[in-house]
C-alpha cells in the first residue's frame, strides 16, 4: 500500500492561513500546528507536496515554518524573550556535527542528508517554540486541549480508515497485519496511558466522556498492529504506575478496575464490529506468531539482528565519539532490503549510536530522558490541575518512547507533539525551580 498525501491545495491552505496568523496571533498559529500534527498521520503530511518543490517541502515543513514564524513574531513583534532549554542546545549542536559529517561523507548536499537533518531537528526546535510561547495556565490548558482534540480526530480517522479498507477487501485474522497503520497511534497512545492514571481525578460528571476517549485511543492503538507499541504501552504503564501515584490511586483502585473492565468490553465490541471475521485474541496471536515460530524468524528478530550488525559496522566507520554522521546509510553487505537504505527505526538507541556516536547516545538516550523525567516528576509532586497532568503526560511520553526505542522508533524522527510536550514541561519545571513557592505560572 503506497503512501498517499493530500492535494497540493491543502498545503497552500495551511500556509495561507498559518503564516498570517503567526504574525497576528502567534499562539493561535501554534495551536493550529498542534492540531494538524496530532490529528493527521505524519505520512500523509510528508507526502503532501507541491509540484515545484517536490520532496524538498511538504506539509510537515509548512507546520514547522509556521511554528518558527510564530516564535519570531512572539519575540520580535510582541517583544517577548526567547527561551531555549539547555538540553535543546546540546541536541542541536550534536545534530549539526552529524550533519556536517554527512556533507563531507557524501561530498556535498544530497536529499538524504537534508531529509535526515529535517526529521531530527524538529524535536529540539519544537521544544524551543513551546518553551517560549506556552507560559500561562490558560495557554497550557489550550495546548493540552489541542493535543487531545487532534488525537481524537486521529483516532476517528484511523478507525474509519481501517473499516473502509476491510469493506473494500476481505480481511481476516490471517492477513490483518497487512493493514498496519501505526502512523495513527501517536500521540493517542500516550494520552491513553496517562488517562488511565488520571481518570479518577476527573469530576464524576465528565468521567463517561473520559472513558469514551480512552476507548477510542485503545482501539486506535490496537488497530495499529504494531507489536512494539503494544509492548511499550503495557510496560510503560507498569513503570509509570509506581512513579506517578498518590493516595487517591490507592483509594480508587476499585474504580480503576471497573473502568478498565468497561474499556476492555467497549474495545472488544467495537473491534468485533470492525473486524467481524476475526477476534481480538486471534489478531494478537497472529501478530506475535513470528516470535514463537522457529521457521519464520526473518519477519521479526532476524531483520532487527541484521539492522543491529549494520548499524554497529557503520558506527565503527566514523569516529566513535561523534558517529558516522546524520544521514541514511547505505550498505551492500546484507541483501535483505529492496533498496540499499538501512531501515532505520527498529533499534532507536543503536541508531543514535551509529549516527551520532557515544556523545549522541549519552545525550539522547540518557541525559535527555533523565532531564524530562525529573522535570515531569517535579510537576507531578508540586503542582495541581493542568500542570500536574502535564507532568504525568510528559513522564508517560518519555517512558513509553524510551522503551519503544529498544524495538522501533527513534528520537531522530519527526516527533512534533513530543517536542511540544517536553518543551512545555521543561519550562514549567524550570519556573518552579526559580520560584518554588508558586504551584502554577
Amino acid at each position: 500500500m503506497d503512501p498517499v498525501g493530500y492535494p497540493s491545495i491543502a498545503l497552500y491552505t495551511i500556509i495561507l492561513i498559518g503564516l498570517p496568523l503567526a504574525i497576528i496571533r502567534p499562539f493561535y498559529a501554534f495551536l493550529m500546528v498542534i492540531i494538524i500534527s496530532s490529528g493527521i498521520d505524519s505520512t500523509s503530511l510528508t507526502y503532501t507536496r507541491t509540484q515545484f518543490l517536490g520532496p524538498y517541502f511538504n506539509a510537515n515543513d509548512a507546520c514547522l515554518l509556521i511554528a518558527l514564524s510564530a516564535i519570531l513574531s512572539y519575540c520580535v513583534i510582541l517583544n517577548n524573550n526567547i527561551y531555549i532549554p539547555s538540553i535543546s542546545k546540546l541536541m542541536v549542536a550534536i545534530l549539526l556535527i552529524g550533519f556536517v559529517q554527512s556533507l563531507l561523507i557524501y561530498k556535498g548536499s544530497t536529499y538524504k542528508v537534508f531529509q535526515a537533518m529535517r526529521w531530527a531537528i524538529g524535536l529540539p526546535l519544537y521544544m524551543i517554540v513551546s518553551a517560549t510561547i506556552v507560559k500561562k495556565p490558560k495557554e497550557l490548558r489550550l495546548v493540552l486541549a489541542a493535543i487531545i482534540f487532534g488525537s481524537v480526530i486521529s483516532a476517528l480517522q484511523h478507525i474509519t480508515f481501517v473499516k473502509s479498507l476491510i469493506e473494500f477487501s476481505e480481511t481476516t485474522a490471517g492477513n490483518i497485519a497487512y493493514y498496519r497503520t501505526n502512523v495513527f497511534s501517536s500521540p493517542g497512545q500516550w494520552i491513553l496511558i496517562s488517562g488511565i492514571l488520571w481518570l479518577h481525578r476527573i469530576r464524576i460528571g465528565y468521567r463517561p466522556l473520559g472513558v469514551i476517549v480512552v476507548i477510542l485511543f485503545s482501539i486506535s492503538v490496537f488497530l495499529s498492529q504494531t507489536r512494539s507499541v503494544w509492548i511499550s504501552l503495557i510496560a510503560s504503564l507498569l513503570v509509570a504506575l509506581p512513579i506517578y501515584q498518590d493516595r487517591n490511586i490507592r483509594k480508587n483502585i476499585i474504580l480503576i478496575l471497573l473502568v478498565g473492565i468497561t474499556i476492555f468490553f467497549g474495545v472488544r465490541g467495537i473491534i468485533n464490529h470492525i473486524l467481524p471475521e476475526a477476534t481480538i485474541e486471534e489478531i494478537i496471536v497472529q501478530r506475535f506468531d513470528p516470535f514463537r515460530e522457529e521457521d519464520s524468524p526473518f519477519e521479526s528478530t532476524f531483520g532487527r539482528k541484521l539492522d543491529f550488525e549494520i548499524e554497529l559496522k557503520e558506527w565503527m566507520k566514523g569516529t566513535m565519539i561523534f558517529g558516522r554522521g546524520l544521514s541514511y546509510f547505505y550498505s551492500n553487505e546484507f541483501k535483505i532490503y529492496e533498496s540499499l537504505d538501512v531501515a532505520w527505526g527498529h533499534l532507536g538507541h543503536v541508531t543514535v549510536l551509529a549516527q551520532l556516536g557515544v556523545f549522541g547516545l549519552i545525550v539522547y538516550s540518557i541525559l535527555f530522558p533523565a532531564i524530562i523525567i525529573k522535570s515531569s516528576i517535579k510537576l507531578w509532586k508540586i503542582t495541581t490541575g493542568d500542570i500536574k497532568y502535564l507532568g504525568l503526560l510528559a513522564g508517560v511520553c518519555m517512558i513509553s518512547s524510551w522503551i519503544c526505542f529498544f524495538m522501533s522508533g527513534s528520537f531522530l524522527n519527526q516527533n512534533v507533539v513530543l517536542g511540544i510536550i517536553f518543551g512545555t514541561t521543561y519550562r514549567q519545571a524550570m519556573y518552579l525551580t526559580r520560584y518554588p513557592i508558586h504551584s502554577t505560572v
